[in-house]
């Protein structure tokens, strides 16, 4: 709740009325996102540092909150070359964490529960866009797979009726940051989502690598589905309310993109021109885990509940450096 998509999902929720409440252990040590979440909201969020594997702790979250309505479970190491180093803290933390999380749904009863998938379950794809009935590929990455398996243990929970209403939603590349400038994705050391890239690359003068200019796409360079983060943010509250009010039943997967795919080429040109910015490039050997085209279908949440992206990519790519500009030395 206090990293980059949480960040923005808790800011969403709350503006629909909603009270959220935060487990996050810092992981990666940055607390902007929720110190600008606070300032945005003119409140301290309700925090609990610690790690979701942590049964006593979310016991006393659920006693001193219950009841509670619905769960939205974002905590996951998210770096597919990150993963590929080190799979075993992959599995550990990304299963082990929604284990226990379940539990506590489970064992709390609560209405609904709603799991951050990625589009990286789908594989290397056959046909495009990806529907939610498009094969579930071979994993590309370990996080990948802990994508895949963390969707077939909410699956079969909900089938099993041990969760009465499992939503999970498969994300494609979020980007941006909120229009206040309050919230964005921080870069880390090591980044390696393209606009923490992009912005380290600026800052320190050096070259961004473009991971494979020999791709099968138009100009080379991997096509993804880039939206906006305060769109993403807000699929979860409607997807929440739909839930709530019986719209969804069941186990249910939606992806969450723009249907669209943008190439890496693109992004790069684009944030240059719009942002009036210098960005120096190098080609490097395609990176293991990474599909050449990944873009979505977004109908069938756009017909079951009614959720469209609202923001252009070039909203999205200016508010991102709205955000460095104001939260980096530059």
């Amino acid at each position: 709740g206090a990293g980059y998509i949480g960040s923005h999902t808790v800011a969403a929720l709350a503006e629909a009325g909603y009270t959220p409440i935060i487990i996050d252990n810092f992981i990666h040590g940055d607390r902007r996102p929720y110190e600008g979440l606070c300032t945005l909201l003119g409140d301290t969020i309700p925090l609990y540092e610690g790690n979701c594997q942590d049964i006593r702790l979310l016991n006393t979250i659920d006693k001193a909150h219950g009841p509670i309505e619905g769960v939205i479970h974002f905590a996951a190491l998210k770096s597919v070359p990150e993963s590929v180093e080190n799979p075993h803290a992959y599995y550990e933390q990304n299963i082990m964490s929604l284990i226990r999380v379940l539990g506590l749904v489970w064992q709390s009863e609560v209405p609904v529960v709603i799991f951050s998938s990625s589009a990286s379950v789908y594989g290397l794809p056959k046909r495009l866009p990806l529907t939610e009935d498009s094969p579930i590929g071979a994993p590309l990455s370990p996080y990948a797979h802990t994508k895949q398996i963390g969707e077939a243990i909410v699956r079969e929970m909900q089938t099993r009726g041990q969760l009465k209403c499992a939503i999970s939603l498969r994300y494609f590349n979020p980007i941006g940051a909120h229009p206040s400038a309050l919230m964005g994705e921080v870069a880390s050391a090591r980044p390696t989502n393209l606009l923490p890239c992009l912005m380290n690359a600026i800052v320190q003068k050096t070259a961004v690598h473009i991971y494979g200019n020999e791709h099968p796409t138009p100009d080379g360079t991997c096509v993804r589905d880039y939206l906006h983060v305060v769109d993403l943010a807000e699929a979860h509250v409607v997807t929440l309310q739909a839930a709530l009010r019986g719209k969804i039943s069941g186990y249910e997967v939606l992806n969450i993109g723009t249907g669209k795919g943008t190439s890496v080429q693109d992004i790069i040109d684009t944030f240059s021109r719009e942002n009036k910015v210098k960005i120096l490039c190098k080609i490097a050997p395609p990176r293991e885990g990474d599909p050449p085209i990944l873009y979505a279908s977004a109908d069938k949440i756009a017909k079951r509940i009614g959720w469209r992206t609202q923001h252009t990519l070039t909203q999205a790519l200016q508010d991102a450096w709205e955000w460095h500009t104001k939260n980096a030395e530059l």
